[in-house]
C-alpha cells in the first residue's frame, strides 16, 4: 500500500493530509489562489512530495488514492458572493 492523499481547496487555504503505509497522518497547508484554486493544491502535493523527500512525479507514483474537496462554492452561496440565479424547469 503506497500513500493515502487527501486535498481541500478552501476560500483561504488548501489543506491536505497524507496517511503512509505506517498509518501516520501528515498535515500539510498552502494558500489558496482564489482565481486559480488549482494552483493551490498542486502546491500542497508540491509541499507533502517535499516533506517525504521526494519529487511531485515520484511522490504521485506512490499514491494509491487521492481524495479531493472543495468549499469554494459553499462558500460563495453563504457569503452571497454569486450572480443572481434561478432554475427554470418544466415537465
Amino acid at each position: 500500500m503506497g500513500y493515502l492523499v487527501g486535498i481541500d481547496v478552501g476560500g483561504t487555504f488548501t489543506d491536505g493530509a497524507v496517511v503512509t503505509e505506517g498509518g501516520e497522518v501528515r498535515l500539510f497547508k498552502t494558500p489558496t489562489v482564489s482565481q486559480e484554486p488549482s494552483r493551490g493544491f498542486v502546491a500542497c502535493l508540491e509541499k507533502a512530495a517535499r516533506a517525504f523527500g521526494l519529487t511531485l512525479p515520484a511522490f504521485l507514483a506512490q499514491v494509491d488514492k487521492l481524495t479531493y474537496g472543495t468549499t469554494l462554492a459553499t462558500n460563495l452561496l453563504l457569503e452571497g458572493g454569486t450572480a443572481p440565479t434561478a432554475l427554470v424547469t418544466t415537465r
